[in-house]
């Protein structure tokens, strides 16, 4: 039986890995507070370990036993990273696979590194945590800042933050610039809505007063914010966007 359906003594519907993640968090008390604790969904397992040590690749798990583990992460990897590493592990442990190494094998119908994937993202960002970091705000500006904060807050990368905020925000573009150069851009769709960005970015170098201001272009609704990155400790341009027919929650 896989050790989540064990812990809970239910049999779990693994169609959903955000659900699975859900209720593993809920196990552990640690689903109302942002950066997510992952010493906490540890200690659901006391005999699983977890060593940092010089790998070529991310992480992977060895199961021992039923109860008996250990996670190797890879130690020169940024915070983020391993922390996604570890939640894709746990992902693999609490399904019951004992390698985390088959990439033939599907999980509720979904392959297994897609999966355990899903279930790390939704680990580290889990809804009642995500629901009480953007509150009840409506206003763009301030919903821009608490965007460009996320990542920071929750302890994860740009690419957590965008495909999570896909779901929770309707979030279409998200753009980080530091200076004179783009540190990454995301679109939720084609090319055309990622070279709209850029043009937006290349407007707002040339006009830094423009900075702020909702602009509606082609059924795209985008603002911009300056943000002050504490893990690098300077500005960054962020933008975000939305569809013009969607109101982000």
């Amino acid at each position: 039986m896989p050790r989540i359906s064990d812990l809970l003594n239910e049999e779990v519907d693994f169609r959903n890995p955000e659900l699975v993640a859900e209720r593993t968090l809920e196990c552990a008390d640690a689903a109302h507070e942002y950066p997510v604790d992952l010493q906490k969904v540890l200690s659901l397992w006391p005999g699983l370990q977890v060593t940092c040590t010089d790998i070529t690749n991310s992480g992977y798990l060895m199961a021992l036993s039923k109860e008996n583990g250990q996670i190797v992460l890879r130690q020169q990897d940024r915070l983020v990273r391993r922390r996604f590493s570890l939640a894709h592990e746990l992902g693999h442990w609490v399904t019951g696979d004992n390698h985390g190494t088959s990439h033939d094998v599907t999980i509720g119908g979904i392959p297994t590194e897609i999966w355990c994937d899903r279930f790390a993202n939704r680990l580290l960002t889990p809804k009642f945590a995500v629901d009480k970091y953007f509150g009840d705000t409506q206003e763009m500006h301030t919903i821009a800042m608490l965007i460009a904060r996320f990542a920071f807050e929750f302890q994860v990368s740009r690419d957590t933050t965008f495909i999570r905020l896909r779901q929770h925000n309707n979030l279409s573009i998200l753009l980080f610039a530091d200076r004179n150069r783009f540190v990454r851009v995301f679109t939720n769709s084609n090319n055309q809505h990622e070279q709209l960005v850029r043009n937006l970015y290349s407007h707002l170098r040339s006009n830094p007063s423009r900075i702020g201001k909702v602009y509606n272009v082609e059924g795209m609704q985008l603002v911009s914010v300056l943000f002050t990155n504490p893990a690098v400790r300077r500005k960054e341009l962020v933008v975000v966007g939305f569809p013009s027919a969607r109101q982000p929650r």
